[in-house]
C-alpha cells in the first residue's frame, strides 16, 4: 500500500508532555481531556476528541505524546487562518496541539503507533474560543476478524517531536469549523483522501474548485469531483420530495410529497464499499436541514436472519440472494460525533434519504444490483451447458441444484487484482500448463477495469467466505441494439472456464483443475 501523508502530519511540533495512559497510571480519558481543553483556554469538552481518546482505549494505547504546532509552520493552517479572519474580523489567533498515540513498548519491543490526532482552537476577542479536530488518523478499532470491513483506507507517514517516522493505516477523519467550512467540506475531504495520490486535499482547494457559498450543494460537489486534479468519475442516486400547489390557495403542500420508492440506497452503497469506492451519504434532519457523510466500509452479521427469512416468508422470489442481505453496518465518520462509527443499514429510513454518490477513478455505468442481475442470467445460461457438455462433478451438481438459491456478490476490480485472485487465491495448480495457457487467454480478454460478481450459496458465504465461482462483466450497459450477452466476458466455475468467443459464436469451454469451491475474493491491499 502507498505510502501518503498530510501537511500536518508531516511536522514533529515541539514536545508539550509525554503522559502514561494505561491503566494502571490511573489515567482518565475524561478529566485529561476536560483539564488539557481549559488550560489552554477552551471549553473542557470535546464529544469528538474524546471518541478519538476511547477509540486510542479500544487499541489499548499506553501513552499519549503531545505536541505544539505553530501554525506558520504549516502553510495549510496559515491559509486557513487567514480565510477566518475575512470571515470574522473578531478571530485573533489559534494554538494547534498534534496527539500521537501509542501502544506496549519497552526496551525489546518498540512503540507501536496507533495514530494521531490534531486539534486546533481558535480564540475570538470578546467570544468563546472554539475547538475542533482539523484532522485525525487512527488505525480502525476492529478488524476484518470482527467482521469490520475498512475498504477505503491509506497508509499514512506521520513525524512528531520523538525524532522518529510513523505510520498508521486508516481513514482521515476532520471536524468542521462551521465558519470557513462544514459537514459537505469535510466529508469531501475524508473521501477524496481515499483517491487523490498526496491522501489529502486542503479546504482552501475545495473552496475554490466549489465555488462560493458556505455550504454545497450537490452541483459544487460534483464540481470538485471534476476539477480534483485527477478522473474522478461518480455514480449518483438522490431523492427529492416533490410537491404541488394546493388548489385552494396555490400555496405548496408540502405532505404531498411523492416519494420513490425504487431508490434502495443501502444496496448501492454497499455495492460501492465492497468495490473500495468511498461515498457521500446525504439525508434529512428531525430540523429540515441537510448532513452528509463519508461511508467508508461496512460490517456483517454472518448469523443474519434476514436473507433466509426474506426469501421463505416474506417474499416469492427465490431468484437469489444478495451479498448486501447479511449487511449489518456501514463504516462513517460523523464530523459531529467522531470516527468509525456504524451506521445500521435499516436506521435511515427511504423518507429521510437524499442523496448519494459513489466516487471512483473508474467509470461505470451500472450499478451493483445491475450487475447482479446480469450475472443471474449468465449463471442460469452456464446450468444449461455443464449439463449438456458434460462438466459432471459433485460441485458442479451442487452449482446447478442451487441455481435459485445462490448468494450473488458483485465488485468493481481491476484486471491485475484479479488476475492475482486467480493465481494465488484458489488453491488452483497454476504451474499445470493447461491451467496457465487459460489463464494467459483470460488475461488478454480482460479490460482494465470490470465488474467481478460471485456464486455462492447461504450455506458457504456467511461464515466460510466460499463460492462457487464468479462471472466478468464490461463495466457498462451494452449500447442499443447489441445483443443482451455482448457484456459477458468469461466464467469461472468448478472444474471448468467459459470464455468469450470473440467471432460470436458459443463460450469456448475449457477445463480448470480447480474442482471445488474457493475462497471469495479479496483485495490485495486488505
Amino acid at each position: 500500500m502507498k505510502v501518503v501523508s498530510t501537511e500536518l502530519g508531516r511536522i514533529s511540533g515541539n514536545k508539550e508532555e509525554h503522559r502514561k495512559t494505561d491503566r494502571n497510571s490511573g489515567h482518565s480519558n475524561f478529566l485529561y481531556v476536560g483539564s488539557f481543553l481549559e488550560k489552554h483556554g477552551a471549553l473542557p469538552y470535546s464529544t469528538q476528541l474524546l471518541r478519538i481518546f476511547s477509540l486510542a482505549r479500544k487499541l489499548n494505547f499506553q501513552s499519549v505524546l503531545v505536541d505544539e504546532i505553530a501554525c506558520g509552520e504549516c502553510p495549510q493552517l496559515a491559509e486557513e487562518n487567514t480565510v477566518l479572519k475575512l470571515v470574522d474580523d473578531k478571530y485573533s489567533h489559534s494554538q494547534v496541539y498534534k496527539f500521537s498515540f501509542f501502544g506496549k513498548e519497552g526496551p525489546s519491543c518498540p512503540p507501536v503507533f496507533l495514530g494521531y490526532a490534531v486539534y486546533k482552537i481558535d480564540h475570538y476577542r470578546g467570544g468563546r474560543p472554539f475547538g475542533h479536530v482539523y484532522e485525525a488518523v487512527l488505525s480502525p478499532p476492529r478488524t476484518k476478524n470482527e467482521n469490520n470491513f475498512l475498504h477505503c483506507k491509506r497508509r499514512y507517514l506521520v513525524a512528531n517531536s520523538s525524532g522518529s517516522d510513523y505510520h498508521v493505516t486508516g481513514a482521515l477523519y476532520a471536524q468542521q469549523n462551521g465558519k470557513t467550512f462544514v459537514c459537505a467540506h469535510v466529508a469531501l475531504r475524508t473521501a477524496l483522501s481515499c483517491l487523490l495520490p498526496e491522501g489529502d486535499i486542503s479546504y482552501s482547494a475545495i473552496r475554490t474548485m466549489a465555488g462560493s457559498g458556505k455550504g454545497l450543494e450537490p452541483e459544487q460537489i460534483e464540481r470538485v469531483f471534476q476539477n480534483s486534479g485527477i478522473s474522478l468519475f461518480f455514480n449518483k442516486q438522490a431523492y427529492e420530495p416533490k410537491t404541488r400547489q394546493c388548489p385552494t390557495d396555490q400555496q405548496p403542500c408540502p405532505a404531498d410529497h411523492l416519494l420513490n420508492n425504487t431508490i434502495d440506497y443501502n444496496k448501492e452503497l454497499y455495492g460501492f464499499t465492497e468495490s473500495r469506492v468511498p461515498s457521500l451519504l446525504g439525508f434529512k434532519l428531525a430540523n429540515g436541514r441537510r448532513h452528509i457523510v463519508p461511508v467508508l466500509g461496512h460490517t456483517f452479521n454472518e448469523d443474519s436472519w434476514v436473507p433466509s427469512s426474506n426469501q421463505n416468508y416474506f417474499s416469492n422470489d427465490f431468484r437469489f440472494f444478495s451479498s448486501e442481505q447479511w449487511l449489518s453496518s456501514h463504516l462513517i465518520h460523523d464530523d459531529n460525533f467522531g470516527p468509525y462509527f456504524c451506521l445500521p443499514r435499516h436506521f435511515l429510513q427511504k423518507s429521510d434519504f437524499r442523496l448519494l454518490y459513489g466516487i471512483s477513478y473508474d467509470k461505470s455505468s451500472l450499478f451493483s444490483s445491475e450487475a447482479e442481475a446480469a450475472a443471474l442470467a449468465f449463471f442460469h445460461r452456464a446450468r444449461n451447458l455443464l449439463l449438456t457438455h458434460g462438466f459432471s462433478s459433485l460441485w458442479t451438481e451442487l452449482f446447478i441444484a442451487f441455481k435459485d438459491f445462490l448468494v450473488l456478490r458483485a465488485i468493481f476490480t481491476s484486471r491485475e487484482s484479479y488476475l492475482h485472485h486467480l493465481r494465488t487465491g484458489l488453491e488452483s495448480d497454476v504451474s499445470n500448463a493447461d491451467e496457465a495457457t487459460v489463464i494467459s487467454a483470460i488475461e488478454k480478454l480482460l479490460p482494465e477495469k470490470f465488474w467481478m460478481v460471485e456464486a455462492s450459496t447461504i450455506e458457504l458465504f456467511p461464515v466460510t467466505r466460499r463460492k462457487f465461482g464468479e462471472v466478468i462483466l464490461a463495466p457498462s450497459d451494452p449500447e442499443d441494439g447489441v445483443a443482451w450477452n455482448s457484456s459477458f466476458i468469461m466464467m469461472r466455475l468448478p472444474g471448468c472456464y467459459f470464455l468469450r468467443n470473440r467471432d460470436g459464436g458459443e463460450w469456448i469451454r475449457q477445463k480448470s483443475t480447480v474442482t471445488g469451491h474457493t475462497q471469495v475474493y479479496s483485495h490485495p491491499d486488505t
